[in-house]
């Protein structure tokens, strides 16, 4: 019998791998890094990746926000170890208001995470907003700090 060389990847694995490598990366951002505060922007994209892992209905969404929260970060790693002398303003300022809007985003994600099957069934519409308002202001985030970039 032949096991198949390739094998395909889930969203579940990408974001099981994604977690492990910006965890990797928040616990080196202490030590490599001169600004501040990319280890708490790597450590609340970390803990709303975990939340992600915990709402249940509307997978899709989740993943989608996920990824671009992986991604996001990913930029945000990339673009320090650039500028190992240090940031402009615009970038600076745009990197100190991310931990505090990845964490609102995280306790909107536990709020729905804590609802009962039922109410989630209910609520569903308005779930689906939520986590699209999520997925634009990460985009947002993202976009202005690609710009100031």
């Amino acid at each position: 019998m032949k096991l198949p060389l390739v094998r395909k990847h889930t969203a579940d694995d990408v974001l099981v791998h994604s977690a492990t490598a910006l965890g990797t990366l928040k616990d080196l951002s202490s030590v490599i890094s001169p600004i501040p505060c990319i280890g708490a922007v790597i450590g609340s994209g970390l803990s709303l990746i975990a939340a992600l892992e915990k709402v249940k209905g509307d997978k899709e969404r989740c993943d989608r926000l996920a990824g671009r929260v992986a991604s996001m970060l990913d930029d945000v790693a990339r673009l320090t170890s650039t500028n190992s002398d240090g940031m402009n303003d615009a970038v600076s300022a745009t990197l100190m208001t991310m931990p505090s809007s990845l964490s609102d985003i995280q306790r909107d994600l536990e709020d729905i995470s804590k609802k009962s099957a039922s109410v989630r069934y209910i609520q569903r519409g308005s779930i689906a907003a939520r986590l699209d308002r999520h997925l634009w202001n990460v985009d947002e985030a993202s976009r202005a700090f690609n710009v100031s970039d």
